[in-house]
């Protein structure tokens, strides 16, 4: 009881169709992946920069805080720079300030994270079965 040539041919194209919506199903999940990616790395990124910014904006009122005196030797200017020190309240509040901004930053990227998680197994429950199962219920 040999198949016929069409029963092949048909059978041959089943598989072929199947292996293909596997193949679309598994490149569409790599694009998603990449995406999710692309956005954590993006916010990271941002949080980084946010800091950095505020880190040096913080130390550029430093540069503000030194006074110059200008002094004549010999007929030449000379710019002399004497370092205020900033109080200790001012130090501590610029450093809890920074400290704050950044475990802000870190919470909204947790939440964020947990609601791409969460997105992500509903996804996974609700997708469609994979070539060995389809193959079985076939």
């Amino acid at each position: 009881m040999e198949k016929t040539l069409n029963e092949t041919k048909s059978e041959l194209v089943r598989k072929t169709e199947v292996y293909k919506h596997t193949i679309e199903n598994q490149i569409n999940e790599l694009k998603g992946d990449a995406t999710k990616i692309g956005k954590v790395a993006l916010i990271a990124g941002g949080i980084i920069l946010i800091t950095y910014f505020l880190i040096k904006g913080s130390k550029k009122g430093d540069k503000n805080l030194k006074s110059k005196k200008v002094i004549m030797l010999d007929g030449e200017k000379y710019a002399i720079s004497s370092a205020q020190n900033e109080s200790f309240i001012v130090k501590a509040i610029r450093k809890y300030m920074i400290i704050f901004l950044a475990s802000l930053a870190k919470q909204k990227l947790a939440l964020y994270l947990q609601k791409l998680n969460n997105n992500t197994s509903n996804v996974e429950a609700n997708s469609p079965k994979t070539f060995e199962l389809q193959e079985k219920g076939s």
